[in-house]
C-alpha cells in the first residue's frame, strides 16, 4: 500500500504534498499532518472543569507577539556552517528549508538538513558543531532524503521517521553515527517520553513505537516526560483531555471557537509535546467554521490536573519555505520550556514564551 493511499485511510488526516530533494533533484514526499483520531462523541464520566472554557483561536498573524522571544535564528547559505534549501512546488519555484529540527537534553540543536543530506548540529546558543553526512544506502534511490519529524530522546539518540511503501522506518544518529532500523508497520510518531515514541498507524490505532528495538505495539496512551498517561482527541464537541492519573481524574471536552467570536465553531490540527514539570504543551493550527480562509493559530498548556490555560496566538508557520511536516512544537528531554520552530524563507527561527 503506498503512503498515499494510506493517508487517505487515516479519519479526518489531511495532506500537504511538498517537493523536497538532495543534491539538487526534485522528489516529492507526502506528509500526514494530523495527530488526533476524531471521535463522533466524546464521554465525559469524570470531569473537572478547570482553568478555560473554551479553546478561543485567534487570527495567526505575520509575527510573534510578546508572549514570545525569538531564541535563535540559523539562516540558510552555501557554506558548512549554515542550512541549506532545495527547490520545490509547482516548477521549483520554492526553496524549502530542511524538515525541522530537534533538540536533545545537554542542549544541542539538530537540523534534518534535506538539501544537504546531512544532520546538522548547533550548539544551544546557534553555533555550528558539525554535521553527519547521511549515508547513501539509507537516501531512498539513493539520492532523496525522505525523513520527518526529529526528535531527540533521553539519552542524546537523535530520532526522524520515513516511510516506504508498507512500513515506516527510523533514523537513529548518535556519537557512534547513523543508522535506520525497520518498523513493522506505517505510523507517524508525534510525542515521546524520552524512551518511547507514540503515534497512530494506518487504522488510526495508538502505537507505542520503540525506535531502538525497532517495534511498536498497541497502546491506550500517550505518555508524559513524567511518566502520566494521558489522551488527546479533536471530536465535532472539541478537545478531550484524559488525564487518568491526575489526582482526580480528568476527562473533558473543551470546545474549540474563533476567538474574535466565541459563538463561531473551529477546526484544526494538533500538535503536542511535553515538559518535564508534567505540563502538556498544544499547538493548535486551523481555522474558523465560518470562513476556512481565515489561518487560526494558538498555543497553550494544560496542567497536570487538568487545568487549560488561556490560549496564546502564534504567527502562521505556513511560510514558502516550509516543507509541511507538522513540527513546529517540541521541547528537549528535561526541558521546563517548549519551543516554537518556523521554517521560515530566510532561515529556521526559533522561539521560546518569553520570561514572566
Amino acid at each position: 500500500m503506498s503512503l498515499r493511499r494510506w493517508s487517505r485511510l487515516l479519519s479526518l488526516a489531511f495532506v500537504i504534498t511538498s517537493c523536497q530533494s538532495g543534491g539538487g533533484t526534485t522528489t516529492t514526499q507526502t506528509v500526514v499532518t494530523t495527530a488526533v483520531v476524531t471521535t463522533s462523541k466524546a464521554s465525559t464520566t469524570t470531569t473537572v472543569v478547570v482553568g478555560v472554557d473554551v479553546i478561543a483561536l485567534p487570527v495567526a498573524g505575520e509575527s510573534m507577539g510578546p508572549e514570545w522571544t525569538e531564541a535563535l535564528f540559523i539562516p540558510y547559505g552555501d557554506t558548512e556552517e549554515t542550512l541549506g534549501t532545495s527547490p520545490g512546488g509547482e516548477g521549483g519555484s520554492m526553496d524549502l528549508g530542511p524538515e525541522y529540527g530537534a533538540q536533545g537534553p545537554d542542549g544541542t540543536w539538530w537540523f534534518l538538513d534535506a538539501a544537504k543530506t546531512r544532520l546538522a548540529r548547533y550548539s544551544a546558543d546557534g553555533v555550528f558543531r558539525d554535521a553527519l553526512p547521511v549515508p547513501e544506502g539509507l537516501l531512498v534511490d539513493g539520492v532523496y532524503f525522505q525523513f520527518q519529524l526529529p526528535r531527540v530522546l533521553a539519552d542524546g539518540t537523535l530520532i526522524a521517521i520515513g516511510h516506504r511503501d508498507d512500513h515506516s522506518v527510523v533514523l537513529r544518529a548518535d556519537a557512534d553515527g547513523i543508522d535506520q532500523v525497520d518498523l513493522p508497520g506505517i505510523v507517524v510518531p508525534r510525542v515521546d517520553d524520552g524512551v518511547i515514541a507514540y503515534g497512530f498507524d494506518h487504522l488510526g490505532t495508538l502505537q507505542a513505537v520503540d525506535p531502538i528495538a525497532g517495534t511498536m505495539a498497541p497502546t491506550e496512551w500517550f505518555v508524559t516526560q513524567t511518566g502520566t498517561r494521558f489522551l488527546l482527541e479533536m471530536s465535532v464537541d472539541g478537545l478531550r483531555i484524559v488525564l487518568p492519573d491526575a489526582a482526580v481524574r480528568v476527562d473533558r471536552v473543551v470546545p474549540l471557537v474563533t476567538a474574535a467570536d466565541e459563538d463561531i465553531p473551529a477546526f484544526g490540527s494538533m500538535e503536542a509535546a511535553t515538559t518535564a514539570d508534567g505540563r502538556i504543551h498544544v499547538l493548535l493550527l486551523g481555522a474558523s467554521s465560518a470562513d476556512e480562509s481565515l489561518q487560526l493559530g494558538g498555543y497553550f498548556t494544560i496542567l497536570p490536573d487538568g487545568t487549560v490555560t488561556p490560549v496564546v496566538a502564534v504567527r502562521s508557520p505556513f511560510t514558502l519555505s516550509d516543507p509541511g511536516s507538522p513540527a513546529h512544537l517540541g521541547a528537549a528531554y528535561g526541558a521546563g520550556e517548549p519551543w516554537f520552530m518556523v521554517v521560515d524563507t530566510d532561515g529556521v527561527r526559533i522561539y521560546r514564551p518569553s520570561a514572566a
